[in-house]
């Protein structure tokens, strides 16, 4: 697996690919190849792994061992709790609703503020400071009105509710606590009804 992903590779595209080469082979273990491209060298920098490190995650999930600090990541993954105890996972559209709040949004500062992955940084969200990008529009200060009938009564329970809203695609993890419940959001995937025995703030 050779990680291209901090690599622009197309000029107008926000891509982050990882190509995968595979071969067919009858045997329990084998050895795994991780690798990124040096710039510099025009080399890749690779690495070999177990393939038992497969097992570390459920579902032979290959992403983690792109990670250059793989022992502290197995660590942590060994010694942390699964999200499922922590509260509910969802995600804060469908395709087609973020498709329908399209004609909702306004800036007339009345609604939830809404955002997406491009505003949500570590610990924080960039509404009102970075542009939310919708259909080649470009808005600083994005409302979705939260008397909307176009919004479903699940919907708005979401977004008037404490959760942690965590961008989708990104290098390391990019979320922040929306104590209030005063974002609606779309494209992204959020932490909500937490459970007693964890603060939102640690999490």
């Amino acid at each position: 697996m050779i990680d291209y992903s901090d690599k622009r590779v197309f000029e107008d595209a926000s891509t982050y690919p990882v190509i995968s080469f595979l071969k067919k082979k009858e045997r329990e273990n084998y050895k795994v190849t991780t690798g990124g491209f040096d710039e510099v060298s025009k080399q890749i920098i690779e690495a070999k792994f177990d393939s038992k490190k497969l097992d570390v995650l459920e579902d032979y999930i290959l992403g983690f061992l792109l990670n250059d600090k793989l022992k502290i990541t197995e660590k942590i993954i060994n010694q942390s709790e699964n999200l499922e105890n922590v509260g509910k996972i969802n995600a804060t559209s469908t395709a087609s609703e973020a498709d329908a709040y399209s004609k909702l949004i306004n800036e007339n500062g009345q609604g939830y503020k809404l955002i997406n992955t491009g505003t949500i940084d570590p610990y924080c969200t960039t509404w009102g400071v970075s542009e939310l990008t919708d259909k080649g529009r470009k808005i600083l200060k994005p409302f979705l009105p939260n008397d909307s009938d176009n919004i479903s009564e699940n919907r708005h329970n979401l977004y008037s509710s404490p959760k942690i809203i965590i961008s989708k695609i990104g290098l390391r993890c990019e979320a922040f606590y929306d104590d209030k419940g005063e974002y609606s959001s779309i494209n992204t995937n959020c932490i909500h009804s937490f459970s007693d025995n964890y603060l939102p703030e640690y999490i």
